[in-house]
């Protein structure tokens, strides 16, 4: 049983945890909340980019008060622990209830923004709660690129006040604005065949690290696990011959990496060199001022 405060919206937020919502596939949690409006007897339009607006009027003695529009975003940010077998296209979050906290096993909880569409349903639905005309503007694809507010089709919105309920502090409104920008990097190679017996093979791995949003968690001084394995490779490359075979890291832009790994080759003769490098490298990671965090 639910004993979360606000009951209402805590309820709705158990609904929205049980639809998976990955950003791009916003197809089922974008017909939930037609299908919400349609139970709540709600006005309802859903652009072309899945984008959803429902409108409610003004309870009694707010109709002369402006319109204000209740915004969040559909899609969730999909990470999830090394050993976790949760499949986000399909499985729903699993979330356990400690102290005063609500967490997720071994997943995002997705809270970022699945709490501010709840918070906006329980405001367009709760019987006790006064307003004056109020649209929920829900956009898709906001974690990726911010493709459905860009899609939004012109002139569906009437209100000319917008609360974006997509913060990570209660009890402040901040007035601003945030953006991203991609990069795409090309470098040519020519591959390399190595004679047998003479070089090492090395698989580098980082891993079990925290992890955390880009944004909410970027200044808690958490590791970035490819900043860690590139650190370690650049001082490979400086202390001996490498050759990189492959590397990847990372799952997602607007996620800490908590991951990352990278296949290499070394001279055979300075394997005893590198295994002090290493140990030397990770005692200086756990400092807390390494330049890596």
């Amino acid at each position: 049983m639910n004993t979360t405060e606000p009951r209402e919206v805590f309820d709705i937020f158990a609904q929205i945890n049980q639809i998976p919502r990955p950003s791009k596939h916003e197809e089922r949690i974008s017909r939930w909340l037609q299908d919400f409006a349609a139970e709540h007897q709600i006005e309802c339009i859903v652009d072309d980019a899945m984008n959803v607006v429902m409108r409610v009027p003004a309870t009694p003695g707010y109709e002369d008060h402006p319109a204000v529009i209740l915004q969040a975003h559909q899609d969730m940010v999909c990470e999830k622990d090394a050993d976790c077998t949760i499949d986000f296209m399909n499985d729903p979050i699993q979330t356990v209830v400690e102290g005063d906290w609500l967490h997720a096993k071994g997943t995002t909880l997705g809270a970022d923004d699945g709490i501010g569409i709840a918070m906006a349903l329980a405001a367009l639905t709760c019987s006790d709660v006064k307003h004056p005309a109020l649209e929920a503007l829900f956009t898709v694809d906001e974690e990726t690129g911010l493709t459905g507010a860009d899609r939004l089709q012109d002139g569906i919105l009437r209100g000319r006040r917008l609360i974006n309920l997509d913060n990570e502090d209660d009890g402040h409104i901040c007035i601003g604005c945030a953006g991203g920008i991609d990069s795409l990097g090309r470098m040519h190679y020519t591959p390399q065949s190595l004679p047998e017996g003479k070089w090492l093979g090395l698989r580098l791995r980082v891993d079990g690290l925290p992890g955390g949003h880009s944004g909410e968690d970027i200044n808690k001084g958490r590791a970035n696990a490819n900043k860690v394995l590139a650190y370690f490779l650049a001082e490979i490359f400086d202390s001996t011959d490498m050759y990189l075979a492959t590397i990847h890291g990372g799952n997602l832009r607007n996620a800490i990496a908590r991951e990352a790994e990278a296949i290499v080759c070394v001279p055979f003769e300075d394997r005893e060199r590198l295994r002090i490098l290493f140990t030397i490298s990770t005692a200086n990671w756990k400092q807390p001022r390494c330049p890596i965090w």
